[in-house]
């Protein structure tokens, strides 16, 4: 089974035939381009301290997003390099919104807990929108992105406080850091690595008779 649209194959899965390897290999690059990211993002928010706007951060997350995240992914998808650019004021406006929504707006009518699943499904909603396409696979795709949400959601979950990760000799700026880059890390995977499903396929010349998952 192919993704129904033309695609440029990724210079990594060429020749590879194998569903399972090139869902893999897929898998494994967009994780570790989040996670960069994700790293980048944290590393400015500790930078900069508590109590700062966080347009800075998010414009932060905006700019490397587009270049590590989005271009590549609307490259290989074929797309406008104009798709890339507008993933820019886009990403920046959603996250910047999805921590107004959070820290002040949300904390006057629902528990913060709660506040952070709403703001994470609207942020994912959002940013998979400057992803999919009209085809089976890429729908998919978007909803596993947003079933994806449940990941950092269940970090929000399971550490409420992130001084109960204290921990002897270890500065708290760098939990810090460590707990903030799981939580964007894994929201950011969310966003990211299911936009991958369409790849798992070699293109139609290079298909084999292998069954599909």
């Amino acid at each position: 089974m192919t993704a129904s649209l033309p695609l440029r194959e990724p210079f990594f899965l060429r020749g590879r035939k194998s569903i399972l390897q090139r869902a893999v290999i897929m898998s494994l690059v967009l994780g570790g381009l989040t996670a960069i990211v994700g790293w980048i993002v944290a590393a400015a928010v500790v930078a900069m301290g508590p109590g700062e706007s966080p347009f800075l951060p998010s414009l932060i997350w905006g700019i490397t997003a587009a270049l590590l995240l989005y271009g590549p992914l609307h490259f290989w998808n074929g797309r406008s390099w104009r798709f890339t650019l507008l993933a820019i004021p886009v990403s920046t406006a959603s996250l910047n919104g999805f921590i107004m929504f959070v820290d002040h707006y949300a904390q006057r009518h629902v528990d913060r807990t709660t506040a952070m699943i709403i703001g994470l499904t609207g942020f994912l909603l959002v940013n998979g929108i400057l992803l999919i396409r009209l085809s089976r696979w890429h729908i998919i795709a978007y909803v596993a992105s947003l079933a994806g949400g449940a990941v950092p959601a269940a970090i929000v979950f399971s550490i409420s406080d992130v001084g109960q990760l204290a921990i002897p000799g270890v500065p708290e700026e760098f939990i810090v850091a460590i707990v903030l880059a799981a939580f964007l890390g894994s929201l950011f995977g969310a966003l990211a690595i299911p936009w991958g499903l369409p790849f798992w396929w070699p293109p139609a010349e290079a298909s084999t008779a292998e069954p599909t998952p």
